[in-house]
């Protein structure tokens, strides 16, 4: 993490000569934004900005001019640049200006970018950018000149490799729709031939004869978990249990299984809460937050209560019913609920309904599926690594010219 310590050296051990390295404070200020709930939102021409970018119009404006805006809240540290007089609100902060006499903001965008402002939170309560930790900071500054001139560098530069990850990210979105439409189609039996019958359920629709529509709680056994108090230290020494959980999603999103969890249970930790190992095989889907991503666990691990867990019985295999999660989770997010956040409540998870085929038909489109979607998956790894890669680049180049790492001649 980044902190307020007297100057980095490694970080700024490349600074030119003539350029300064001083307190961001005294290059430029953060302003916090105002509090504008989106019902007082009057219709205009003013783009509103909170910390993860536009996310309204208003008529008036609270920066004098174009200003750069930084997450507070939220997606704390990320920054984007109004061109034009915005209104920032209580979830960012801003400069203009007024708050950065003399300094190119266009080029303070992309220092205060390139400094990595999301790894300097205060770590208490809800994270968030703290104001006094990010203008402790030693930055590099050039002259005006040189600012004006980096800025047009980072603009082409950047702007290219944005393209191309834009590019690669609209693949991911055609491979992933395909993904699901093959997934969609074999668990609805839409390519099997012969007579249909109508299931009456909004997202099944019609099946083939000799298929039937059956309550999931009625095939396979419902698990859910907790997490061990997280304020006992002693609960989370010498853990090596596998423990799935939200910090999870980005395994649960791109893997059909999975073995390794970011997080890891003791035995002491599993002892003193409700949270139980769950045997490998297990279908695991989260219930809120990112609503209905799921995997089957591919060695035994117990979860947290942000997930279920589903052991299936002798007539489903786990196979099927991960597609079949797949299939159904537009209708997952659709039932969920929530003052606050989203979430999948027991009484709906009890009550899902999926396709249900006899098991030796539910083997063959499993194995015809896993060897259709292969190749998609590959695809989709290739093209996932490319846009690693590309940002990986991205930020390089930005840390780079704004540290003086890279020259502009």
């Amino acid at each position: 993490m980044l902190s307020a310590r007297p100057i980095d050296e490694a970080r700024l051990a490349a600074v030119p000569g003539h350029w300064k390295v001083v307190r961001l404070k005294h290059l430029a200020r953060l302003q916090y934004g105002d509090s504008l709930p989106a019902r007082a939102r009057a219709d205009g021409p003013i783009p509103v900005f909170g910390s993860n970018g536009v996310v309204g119009r208003h008529r008036v404006a609270n920066t004098e001019g174009p200003a750069v805006i930084v997450g507070r809240k939220g997606s704390f540290g990320k920054v984007h640049l109004s061109p034009e007089p915005a209104f920032c609100i209580d979830t960012a902060f801003f400069v203009d200006r007024r708050h950065a006499p003399g300094v190119e903001l266009r080029w303070l965008a992309w220092l205060l970018e390139g400094l990595r402002l999301d790894a300097v939170s205060q770590d208490t309560g809800v994270p968030g950018l703290s104001r006094d930790l990010a203008h402790g900071l030693y930055v590099p500054v050039p002259p005006p000149t040189e600012q004006r001139a980096l800025a047009d560098r980072l603009d082409a530069d950047v702007g290219a490799i944005d393209r191309l990850i834009a590019l690669r990210r609209a693949r991911v979105e055609q491979l992933e729709a395909l993904r699901a439409a093959r997934v969609r189609a074999a668990v609805r039996g839409a390519d099997r031939p012969g007579p249909r019958q109508d299931t009456d359920i909004g997202w099944i629709g019609d099946l083939p004869r000799g298929w039937r529509a059956q309550r999931l709680k009625w095939l396979a056994r419902m698990s859910t978990g907790h997490t061990p108090p997280r304020g006992d230290a002693e609960l989370w020494v010498d853990c090596d249990i596998p423990f799935a959980s939200l910090a999870d999603t980005r395994t649960l999103a791109a893997q059909d299984v999975i073995t390794e969890t970011e997080v890891k249970l003791s035995r002491a930790g599993l002892d003193a809460s409700s949270a139980r190992i769950l045997p490998a095989g297990t279908v695991v889907l989260t219930r809120d937050a990112s609503i209905g991503l799921a995997a089957i666990a591919g060695v035994d691990m117990a979860i947290s209560q942000h997930l279920v867990g589903w052991t299936c019985g002798p007539a489903l295999r786990n196979g099927w019913l991960l597609y079949a999660l797949y299939t159904m989770r537009p209708e997952l997010e659709r039932r969920a609920t929530g003052a606050t956040i989203d979430t999948l409540g027991l009484p709906e998870l009890r009550r899902l309904t999926i396709p249900l085929p006899p098991l030796a038909e539910q083997d063959r489109i499993v194995e015809a599926l896993r060897i259709r979607v292969a190749r998609i998956d590959r695809l989709l790894a290739l093209t996932r690594r490319t846009i690693g890669t590309l940002r990986a680049l991205r930020a390089g180049r930005i840390f780079g010219l704004t540290h003086g790492r890279l020259r502009l001649h």
